[in-house]
């Protein structure tokens, strides 16, 4: 059976796995998911993705990315590297939920 996201926030200041608002930032997405490695099946795991447009070879450059990274992480220094995901190259692609 899949993992449904739950709590999924668009745009919405930046909340922790507890739902307790840690930040001012609106990240462009965060969801949580139960846990796999949790046996008991009651512990979430919190993600935020921010998506900027990103640095490109054409010149067409946003330099936003990594002070978003940034911020997420000082606010909420329980993530994970796989728990942020941050578009801060290359074009645009979508990214499925872990």
């Amino acid at each position: 059976m899949a993992n449904k996201a739950t709590n999924i926030r668009i745009n919405q200041k930046q909340v922790n796995a507890s739902n307790k608002i840690v930040g001012n930032n609106r990240p462009d997405l965060q969801y949580d998911i139960l846990d796999p490695a949790d046996p008991t099946g009651k512990t979430f795991k919190h993600y935020v993705f921010e998506l900027d447009r990103p640095l490109r070879k054409d010149g067409d450059e946003s330099v936003r990315g990594l002070p978003h990274f940034m911020r997420i992480l000082a606010n909420d220094p329980s993530l994970s590297k796989a728990q942020q995901k941050i578009l801060t190259e290359g074009y645009p692609q979508w990214m499925p939920l872990p």
